[in-house]
């Protein structure tokens, strides 16, 4: 990785060595490709602030010159970068008016990248229907068309995603294998690493632990030959909640401490924040009640002011969880309903699902016997709908003898 940084800064000083020599012989056209040479390695770079001036500045001289091509192109840069910064509102505008400059010239590649760049976006904000109906499978579409399969399968991929997002896990599994079998065709190890990093997501989420175990250390071992830190610490991660389903608490608390030291070095404080949660989760488990209200107070803090919402609701559910083993059931109740209801707003099916069914839990408690039975039921039929089938084998028999229970 260090060795790949270097590279990039050698080549933005020479691109910046060459952009003041065509800038003495006056040439402009030599000086633009320079400039946006530049903004693509500061943005290889994280430099997100350098890569925009070089894009601008780029982006007016292309203007001046009259090539609309080169202009779109900066854009779409620009509007990458505004998706990365979170700037959802500049993304969304920048990447509509460089698809339209795309299509006023007949650009198929802007007009794809465009769109997929909008479906990336829309995946983004959680708008699953919208990413994946009105631009993901139009730019996979274009994509092939123009013969471009490697771009294709990065939007199966995101379909993939967008699926697994909705819950539609076989869906998602066809799109990522179909994926996974163009990046071995092209000897991208890359993106097949990330292809079975979501497989073994997909099958953690259905609860299919075993199997998602062997999938992460698959991708572990092929994130470690890439020197990919991030995606080794997020397969740490959740390495450690697979060992948490499982009971192994122990061997869940190191895999999280070490995932979220490995996140801490990387500045990546939102990803730390979830294994603060996760680690939150293990100690509410262990029964160390006030040491996990610590973690998920501090979990939560990180992820309101990151504006990421369901990680919020996710300690709101696991508050409540605590607060309901303290027998504490009317802050339970606010904590669980107040999560229930971000989770749908959110769209997110399995935390809903496990979130409704200690909701039930809280109302058999208070007696709300014919409450409770309602939310098991909502609760079983989305696990029934996710394909996970021990969740619906359990609380099926929790209805059973809730029913069976003289009042």
């Amino acid at each position: 990785m260090a060795v790949r940084f270097e590279k990039y800064n050698e080549g933005q000083i020479f691109f910046k060595h060459s952009c003041t020599q065509y800038q003495d012989l006056n040439d402009n056209l030599g000086v633009v490709r320079c400039l946006f040479s530049i903004g693509n390695i500061a943005r290889l770079l994280c430099n997100n602030s350098e890569a925009i001036v070089a894009f601008t500045d780029a982006r007016v001289q292309f203007l001046n010159m009259g090539n609309k091509l080169g202009a779109a192109q900066c854009l779409l840069c620009l509007g990458d970068i505004s998706r990365i910064l979170e700037k959802s509102s500049d993304a969304e505008t920048e990447f509509l008016q460089a698809k339209t400059e795309f299509q006023a010239i007949g650009d198929t590649m802007g007009v794809a990248q465009c769109l997929n760049s909008l479906g990336l976006l829309t995946f983004r904000l959680r708008k699953y229907s919208e990413a994946a109906q009105k631009y993901l499978q139009d730019a996979r579409t274009q994509f092939q068309k123009i013969g471009q399969k490697a771009l294709a399968a990065d939007c199966l991929t995101t379909l993939g995603k967008v699926q697994s997002a909705l819950g539609n896990f076989s869906a998602a599994e066809m799109f990522i294998k179909e994926a996974s079998l163009q990046f071995q065709t092209n000897n991208d190890k890359n993106k097949l690493s990330k292809c079975i990093y979501h497989l073994g997501d997909i099958a953690r989420m259905q609860g299919h632990n075993l199997e998602a175990q062997n999938l992460f250390k698959e991708c572990m071992s092929l994130f470690q030959d890439n020197n990919d830190e991030k995606e080794v610490a997020n397969c740490i991660r959740n390495l450690g909640n697979i060992a948490y389903a499982l009971g192994n608490y122990t061997e869940a608390k190191e895999k999280l401490v070490q995932a979220k030291n490995q996140f801490e070095n990387m500045e990546l404080k939102r990803e730390a924040a979830q294994c603060m949660h996760c680690l939150g989760n293990t100690e509410k488990a262990l029964g160390n009640y006030l040491i996990a209200e610590t973690l998920l107070h501090t979990a939560m803090g990180t992820f309101t002011v990151a504006g990421y919402r369901i990680g919020t609701a996710q300690c709101l559910m696991s508050l409540g969880d605590i607060s309901f083993k303290q027998e504490n059931y009317f802050g339970a109740e606010s904590f669980l309903k107040q999560a229930c209801t971000d989770f749908r707003k959110i769209g997110s099916k399995l935390a809903l699902a496990q979130c409704l069914g200690s909701l039930a839990e809280v109302a058999l408690k208070q007696g709300g016997g014919s409450e409770a039975i309602k939310l098991y039921e909502e609760s079983k039929d989305l696990f029934d709908m996710l394909g996970n089938k021990g969740e619906v084998a359990k609380y099926s028999e929790i209805l059973a003898s809730i029913v069976n229970t003289p009042r």
